[in-house]
């Protein structure tokens, strides 16, 4: 095995080890001899090798602290509504909310997620097509029709880094566009194939962590190989950053060593490990191909691919998967039709269930991930959210929401708001999927005031309650 196998994302000492970019160097500090990209300072060692340096008062690179804001964003989106007698129901306060026999698979993460009932997708009057066609083409873009970017890609645009792809955009089923858009009717693929996904980000890497660890040590150690150029650069620097760059130094090689004995459960960056049946099938097999595409975005974010990330039920509208709880009704779909007026229907709560089962395995995946001394869960902004409320209302009226992971620091989690009673079928909200956009970009510090289309009787601004 060559290092030429090597997966590019593989030499994941990362950020806290080698860049080994031929953009590595764009300018220098002459006076250092170190070399910036951006606000992050590198010295450059043998065959290209670069090495991070630590925040020194001559320098002022810039790194994710504790308790700043999230740096990733994952936009989780189903079909059909849901059950709101069974989702998330108020108590006497904020934190004592119920959760219904819907979202008993997430119960163990109530502490990371914040619930809202009586959030509109007010755009959805404006757009053409049926109930379906008209929530597509707005829940993400809050354009009629798709006249615009959705909010992933505008994000995107804003927070990524040289070097990242602009974002990742999954689906479980089969591919498909459907509710992400580049550009006003520019529709974004979502794909369903996690191995078509692994070949395209990871340039298909099937070795196992042993492998990879196996390769990684017949390569020099960045710290040896910038050897010269490190003993120069400290000699020009004054006590208190030759303190910090030691003690940079001194987590590095903790760093290199750790990583070298991790194994193929590693639980920071490294090559996606996929659990898919001999014969998988992704239009059939919904449960693993979730798995997969979850196990492929906690590796894209954790190796820092990209910032941004999509998953979206592409089948949504009678999954095959979801045959066994028809119990007597044509189809899902038609099943969604009568949760209006009938409840307790247990082949439509069974349904819902099936996707907080995923969520579940979503969030304790993220939980599980460590990244810059924190879990992927506390720097993630995670939206579950799905095209109307209720299934058979299809008026884009409270819009199922929640959100999971992390709005920032000044944002508590382990809540529910409710702005409007979701029982009320035809009852318009105060808050819109406009504003709540406007929220998520206020938390990665970005200070629009409008996001999509404005309507008429419809709220400025972010969401003050949350």
């Amino acid at each position: 095995m060559s290092d030429s196998t090597l997966p590019k994302h593989a030499n994941h000492l990362h950020q806290d080890t080698a860049r080994v970019s031929a953009e590595a160097a764009q300018a220098a500090l002459h006076r250092t001899g170190a070399r910036t990209i951006g606000r992050r300072a590198f010295l450059t060692g043998a065959a290209g090798l670069t090495l991070p340096l630590p925040f020194l008062e001559i320098l002022t690179p810039r790194a994710h602290a504790a308790g700043a804001g999230p740096r990733f964003y994952l936009a989780w989106h189903q079909g059909q509504g849901t059950q709101w007698n069974e989702w998330a129901t108020p108590g006497t306060g904020e934190t004592d909310f119920r959760m219904g026999r819907i979202l008993e698979p997430v119960a163990a993460h109530r502490s990371r997620m914040l619930f809202l009932r009586g959030i509109d997708n007010k755009v959805k009057n404006l757009a053409t097509g049926n109930g379906h066609e008209s929530s597509q083409t707005t829940c993400m873009t809050c354009q009629p029709n798709g006249a615009g970017p959705s909010f992933d890609q505008v994000l995107s645009q804003r927070i990524r880094k040289p070097g990242q792809r602009a974002s990742l955009n999954l689906g479980v089923g089969r591919s498909a566009r459907m509710r992400f858009y580049a550009g006003a009717g520019d529709r974004i693929e979502s794909q369903g194939d996690p191995r078509k996904v692994l070949t395209s980000v990871f340039a298909g890497s099937t070795q196992s962590g042993a492998e990879l660890t196996k390769l990684l040590a017949r390569r020099k150690s960045v710290l040896d190989a910038v050897r010269a150029n490190m003993t120069s650069f400290r000699g020009r620097l004054g006590s208190s950053d030759r303190a910090r760059l030691d003690q940079h130094t001194d987590k590095l090689r903790e760093l290199e060593t750790r990583f070298m004995q991790q194994s193929a459960t590693a639980t920071t960056c490294g090559s996606p490990q996929l659990k898919l049946p001999a014969t998988f099938n992704p239009a059939l097999d919904h449960a693993a191909s979730a798995e997969a595409q979850i196990e492929i975005l906690a590796m894209a974010f954790a190796c820092n691919l990209t910032p941004v990330g999509t998953v979206e039920f592409t089948d949504d509208h009678d999954p095959a998967v979801f045959s066994g709880f028809s119990q007597g009704f044509s189809d899902w779909h038609d099943m969604c039709h009568q949760g209006e007026s009938r409840r307790n229907i247990g082949g439509l709560i069974a349904g819902y269930r099936w996707y907080a089962e995923r969520f579940a395995t979503l969030l304790a995946r993220f939980a599980a991930v460590q990244v810059d001394g924190g879990s992927l869960l506390d720097q993630t902004c995670i939206q579950w959210t799905c095209d109307f409320g209720y299934g058979a209302g299809h008026n884009g009226l409270s819009v199922q929401t929640a959100i999971a992971g992390s709005l920032g620091p000044n944002v508590k989690m382990g809540r529910m708001l409710s702005f409007a009673d979701p029982e009320k079928l035809w009852s318009a909200a105060p808050w819109a999927l406009n504003n709540l956009y406007l929220t998520i970009m206020r938390a990665f510090g970005q200070p629009d005031d409008m996001f999509g289309r404005a309507v008429t009787g419809g709220r400025s601004g972010p969401i003050t309650a949350v």
